[in-house]
């Protein structure tokens, strides 16, 4: 009489009758398509087969979570910059709340100063504005003080402008010029997109493997992990018609030809070049966008 040994359960699904092949043969089509190795070569290892405990990460309700979680980010926000409060070159979390607002509609004041006449009224603009506290700012900017109003929609932030869309133009505007950015309530409101998060694999690989070498060659990318200043951004508007408004000779219209990490020089229609510092410059319209 013969003893009938009774093979052990499969090491991979723990089951003494395998189905592992028969999956394996009829998915094996399906698993080339689905399978991601990150961008791999290589097939990763067969992991050994554990038990596994799913436990909450925390005691509150999952809406109680994210609530929580914006508050603390929000605090953190809060302490950055006032550690960074006396250093006033530091300008990277007035970027961050910019960038949140990429594609809102925005009321933005700019305030340009005429330099000539700037230091002789200071002291009487301190008396001005102590007297009055409560008024609106408009009624009390003097005459050398010009304050303009455009209406856009936010499109990104560097590290020291911001730049806001209108129809076929965009301005560019640094932060010392401006007076105050006011979201259109009128509008709809534009749920904020998170940068990344429908990036396909290769880029995903190239930011956990080349980062450095992938954000040095992506000006956006750039922008969003360091902040880059006016001069990188412009010099994809080389050759458009630009619109300078200065603090000393108004303004100036011409094809913008060279620009410097301090100025940028414009080429009239006449021919003439002309040279404009960043500190003389209001904001900068860039026209026929498309």
């Amino acid at each position: 009489m013969k003893v009938l040994k009774m093979a052990g359960p499969c090491h991979r699904c723990q089951k003494y009758k395998c189905q592992c092949k028969k999956k394996r043969e009829k998915s094996k089509k399906t698993e080339l398509k689905v399978k991601d190795l990150f961008g791999s070569p290589f097939d990763c290892e067969e992991q050994i087969r554990t038990r596994r405990f799913a436990s909450p990460n925390s005691a509150l309700s999952p809406q109680e979570l994210d609530e929580l979680q914006e508050c603390i980010e929000k605090a953190n926000d809060i302490l950055r910059s006032l550690v960074a409060e006396n250093d006033p070159t530091n300008k990277r979390q007035l970027q961050l709340h910019f960038l949140k607002l990429r594609g809102a509609s925005v009321e933005v004041k700019i305030l340009c100063t005429r330099m000539e006449q700037e230091e002789e009224e200071e002291n009487e603009m301190d008396d001005l504005f102590a007297e009055n506290e409560d008024e609106d700012l408009d009624l009390i900017i003097p005459p050398h003080k010009k304050i303009i109003k455009v209406c856009g929609k936010v499109a990104t932030a560097g590290r020291d402008f911001i730049q806001f869309n209108g129809v076929g133009s965009a301005y560019l505007v640094l932060y010392n010029q401006l007076l105050s950015v006011a979201s259109d309530k009128t509008s709809k409101s534009k749920q904020p997109q998170r940068d990344f998060i429908d990036a396909n694999q290769e880029t995903r690989r190239k930011l956990a493997f080349n980062f450095g070498e992938f954000v040095a060659n992506n000006p956006d990318a750039k922008n969003i992990f360091f902040g880059i200043p006016l001069s990188l951004q412009l010099n994809q508007f080389i050759g458009k018609e630009v619109c300078v408004e200065t603090t000393d000779d108004g303004s100036s219209e011409g094809l913008l030809v060279r620009v410097d990490e301090e100025l940028i020089e414009i080429e009239k229609k006449c021919g003439d070049k002309i040279e404009i510092d960043f500190d003389k410059m209001c904001f900068i319209l860039i026209r026929n966008l498309k």
